[in-house]
């Protein structure tokens, strides 16, 4: 019987790690950049960079990092839109001199857009 009990205790164990571990996945992302854009006043060339964020809604900060450094950590909203993107992406916008901030972020069914909530008349990129 006590064989049972510690099984059980041990299988109870490992749902509640492999659930947290889902849990934790569901914040964090990548985004590949196919062009320089600018984000929080800092360039971003082209290439892959690590995405997490922290909050839902009008309330997240989305850290942007490549490797271990941190490119930049801006004010987001965070959307769950009812039609999932059926991949991943982001959408810029090009200044008055030319250049392109980044304004909007598709990542695993998700909508995060930078900064002020205006930012949806993004214009999506690759």
């Amino acid at each position: 019987m006590k064989v049972s009990k510690y099984s059980l205790a041990i299988l109870g164990a490992s749902f509640l790690l492999a659930s947290a571990a889902f849990a934790g996945a569901g914040n964090k992302g990548k985004l590949h950049l196919a062009e320089t854009v600018t984000v929080d006043g800092k360039q971003l060339k082209p290439g892959d960079y690590n995405l997490e964020w922290t909050g839902n809604g009008a309330d997240a900060k989305l850290n942007i990092t490549k490797g271990k450094d941190t490119i930049a950590t801006v004010p987001a909203q965070v959307n769950s839109p009812d039609a999932n993107h059926v991949r991943d992406g982001y959408g810029s916008r090009t200044e008055a001199d030319g250049s392109k901030s980044l304004t909007t972020i598709y990542v695993g069914g998700k909508n995060i857009e930078l900064g002020q909530p205006a930012a949806a008349a993004a214009t999506p990129a690759r």
